[in-house]
């Protein structure tokens, strides 16, 4: 835990680690125990059940798998803040997981991890992780009452950033730190500090531990900084952030720029990933499945019209990132220099461009387009992660540059085979329908869409309303 380490913590935090793994343990065992008691077994039974419930190997696991999660879930705090609800859940978060992963080595039999044995000490080690936090929490605000072990604290500002840290301090003495002394101009109200020029007097006088800036004056806080470090005092600086809350481990560092991240949008990275695993399975699985039909199909374009069997093309993808679109070609060789002459006859409404009877389809591509069997080369884009099986089609780059603004959000994520219009409306030839179905997939996405579309799929293809 080199982060915590790193701050001068490690002698307090070596002794919330070991409290936790006292009480883990003590929880884990005596739960264990009082389950089999209450489920009746004999006390004569007991020294061997202690040995196969709560062996020394078995309860060190636990209790290592419950200090882990609960430094992961930030559970040690640089300092005893009150318990929270958030706190709460994230205990019981810990307390949850960390019995289940023990439950899946004590009984390989999945069907009984809900024992009675494994309910109890998971209650156990709840309540006693609880009341430890609490009493700690209690203990720290009773010893500022009565001024042990208190944090002097020299605040320099005096603005409202400042003045709620003053009242979150003596509202909250579990925190340990008392306000001294302020320094400023100005405080709100009108109310006059002491200049920055007393800090060495008035650190000396208050035996001031730390200071806190909550001033945006660059030049003051650089003055005072200087002041606090010649007289071998704690800094730190306090940022008002505007009202958002930074997320854990929000600070990062450009070069020598501290940077804070408010807000991070989540990714769904479990689901992406098995999206992943299932475009790379699925499309080797089917490029080899269909290989012979490939084979024919590549020699029915061969035999029917003069030209390349595959029509590779640029198109846009996540990001609007162009890569090249493999299809079996379906129309004359120079059906590209043909397009904006036709462009007038579109029959789709909004940028994209398509004709039902379209004059540079040859007899086989005819055929192809109305099964979709055209786009199966595009399981090679998917194997190489260019596309996906399941997402929004990829439009050619003309189309693209005649997007409305919010139409670019489509780019956002990989394009596919195959997508919810696809299964829902492939006739229709409104954009904005198949506008809304797109945006609608990215904003409901989740791995189960993705699989109920694929088995939509087929049905469809079959019906053969391709065009």
């Amino acid at each position: 835990m080199p982060s915590q380490c790193a701050s001068g913590r490690r002698q307090k935090l070596v002794e919330c680690i070991l409290a936790d793994i006292l009480v883990a343990s003590a929880g884990f065992a005596v739960g264990s125990l009082l389950a089999e008691l209450l489920t009746g077994a004999s006390l004569q039974s007991l020294s061997s059940l202690f040995y196969y419930r709560c062996a020394p190997t078995l309860v060190l696991l636990h209790a290592s798998l419950v200090t882990l999660m609960a430094y992961a879930e930030g559970l040690y705090a640089e300092e005893p803040f009150p318990i929270t609800r958030d706190q709460q859940l994230r205990l019981v978060k810990v307390v949850a997981v960390s019995t289940l992963l023990v439950a899946t080595v004590l009984y390989p039999d999945l069907r009984v991890i809900m024992r009675m044995p494994l309910l109890c000490a998971g209650i156990l080690d709840f309540c006693g992780m609880l009341l430890w936090r609490s009493w700690r929490s209690w203990r720290a605000a009773r010893r500022t009452r009565r001024g042990e072990g208190v944090s002097n604290v020299l605040l320099v500002g005096g603005g409202q950033c400042a003045e709620e840290i003053a009242k979150y301090f003596a509202s909250n003495p579990c925190t340990n730190r008392v306000v001294r002394k302020r320094l400023g101009q100005k405080a709100l109200g009108g109310r006059a500090h002491a200049p920055v020029s007393d800090l060495a007097r008035i650190a000396r006088e208050q035996f001031i531990d730390e200071v806190i800036i909550a001033d945006p004056d660059r030049a003051l806080v650089q003055q005072v900084i200087g002041e606090a470090r010649r007289n071998r005092l704690d800094v730190k600086v306090a940022t008002d952030l505007l009202g958002f809350v930074p997320q854990a481990g929000a600070l990062h560092a450009f070069g020598n720029i501290p940077v804070i991240t408010l807000y991070q949008e989540p990714l769904p990275t479990a689901g992406l990933f098995w999206k992943r695993i299932t475009d790379i399975i699925g499309s080797a699985g089917l490029l080899i499945l269909v290989a012979p039909f490939l084979l024919f199909v590549g020699l029915l374009i061969k035999l029917d019209s003069p030209g390349p069997v595959l029509y590779c093309a640029p198109r846009a993808g996540k990001k609007g990132r162009r890569f090249l679109c493999y299809k079996f070609r379906t129309m004359l060789a120079d059906a590209d220099t043909q397009k904006s002459k036709l462009r007038s006859l579109n029959q789709r409404h909004g940028p994209f461009f398509k004709m039902a009877d379209d004059p540079r389809l040859t007899r086989a591509g005819r055929w192809l387009r109305r099964y979709s069997f055209d786009e199966l080369p595009q399981l090679w884009n998917v194997l190489k992660g260019e596309m996906s099986l399941v997402g929004p089609r990829p439009h050619p780059l003309d189309d693209v540059a005649r997007y409305r603004l919010g139409d670019l959000r489509r780019l956002d994520v990989v394009p596919g085979l195959t997508g919810l219009w696809q299964v829902t409306a492939r006739s229709d030839p409104s954009f904005e329908h198949n506008m809304s179905l797109d945006l609608e997939y990215i904003e409901c996405w989740n791995y189960w869409l993705d699989l109920r579309i694929l088995c939509r799929t087929l049905p469809a293809l079959l019906r053969g309303n391709g065009c």
